[in-house]
């Protein structure tokens, strides 16, 4: 049986590319689309119920987190977002993620052919992973992740030279919200690779640090880390340590399809940190981080992995597991505990 996608879109020129994107994969078939949430939910109640759902995050008649709210609960269908590179498609697809869409995927300014092609890549694994989701119906309350939230019952006063290092993809944002918000303020430095575009990233770090004891920023070349401070990579950019505190933020070539990767941050936390680093890996598709974890594992850094229980995609941190580079594996709920026992 293929996997039935329904596409919500105001433009019918995106309505045609995404429906000629993913008819062309045997795996897929697109059964609906609704040029607003309104018509989509009368298609829904009607009858014609998708596997997946393709949501435009801007559109007329009823915005998309809106449509979120009334839709997940009733139905617990994946949502995969499809957001323009701006500030305000930055903010709305965010606030998204954190009520319960599945993932999102950035619409792409270049000619039709490529956005074919881009779209072949980016949409098509994510409309299959989504699929997945099919039974865990916990995953489609709104704010499940942030039910997971509660205050440490640690304190941290201890001085340490240890540095955390954290990476995810699908799934990461309520995940690391999860995390870092029972982190206490004088812990030590945090760095964190999201695959996210450029300006989520930025909208990402102002809504962690408006919620978070420690600060949280997105990070800069060249900047010095610093205790009580989390750092987040730019989208479209990795981010090592070129010593043991400083930043090096770049533009080279894509490591696993991805930039950020969390690979460069894990291989130079080996480097420079060796059993004085913390790694963790998160919730995401496909398997960036894990020899980047081995790595830091092979040095003798204690690392942990989010288990399958909790993940959105158990991809990442099983890929990490294999490899034999995981120190412990653990529910979100106690991963922030356990990092406060860790360093």
């Amino acid at each position: 049986m293929p996997i039935k996608v329904m596409i919500i879109d105001d433009s019918a020129v995106v309505r045609k590319l995404l429906s000629d994107v993913l008819s062309s994969d045997e795996e897929i078939e697109v059964i609906a689309s609704a040029a607003n949430p309104l018509l989509a939910i009368r298609k829904l109640e009607e009858g014609a119920l998708p596997d997946v759902l393709t949501l435009d995050v801007e559109m007329p008649e009823m915005d998309g987190i809106t449509f979120l709210e009334q839709v997940l609960p009733r139905y617990q269908i994946p949502v995969i977002m499809f957001s323009s590179l701006t500030e305000k498609g930055a903010e709305i697809t965010i606030d998204a993620m954190r009520k319960g869409a599945f993932d999102f995927v950035a619409k792409p300014k270049t000619g039709l052919f490529t956005a074919m092609d881009y779209l072949k890549e980016e949409l098509v694994p994510k409309i299959k992973a989504a699929y997945q989701m099919k039974g865990r119906k916990h995953f489609f309350t709104p704010g499940y992740y942030l039910s997971q939230i509660s205050e440490s019952s640690q304190s941290f006063s201890r001085i340490t030279s240890k540095v955390v290092f954290i990476g995810s993809s699908t799934g990461g944002i309520q995940a690391l919200e999860s995390v870092i918000t029972k982190l206490p303020k004088d812990f030590p430095s945090v760095l964190i690779v999201q695959h996210m575009p450029p300006k989520f990233t930025k909208n990402f770090a102002d809504r962690l640090n408006g919620i978070s004891k420690m600060r949280i920023k997105e990070a800069e070349n060249g900047e010095k880390i610093q205790k009580g401070w989390v750092y987040i990579a730019p989208g479209d950019f990795h981010m090592e340590l070129k010593d043991k505190t400083t930043l090096y933020i770049h533009q080279n070539e894509k490591v696993n399809r991805h930039r950020p990767s969390v690979d460069p941050l894990f291989y130079s936390a080996a480097k420079f940190y060796g059993k004085e680093g913390v790694g963790v890996i998160l919730t995401g598709m496909g398997s960036d981080g894990a020899q980047g974890m081995k790595a830091m594992s092979d040095t003798g850094a204690f690392t942990i992995a989010q288990d399958e229980k909790t993940c959105v995609v158990f991809g990442m941190p099983k890929e990490a597991i294999k490899l034999g580079g995981v120190s412990k594996t653990l529910p979100i709920q106690k991963i922030a505990d356990e990092l406060i026992k860790a360093v």
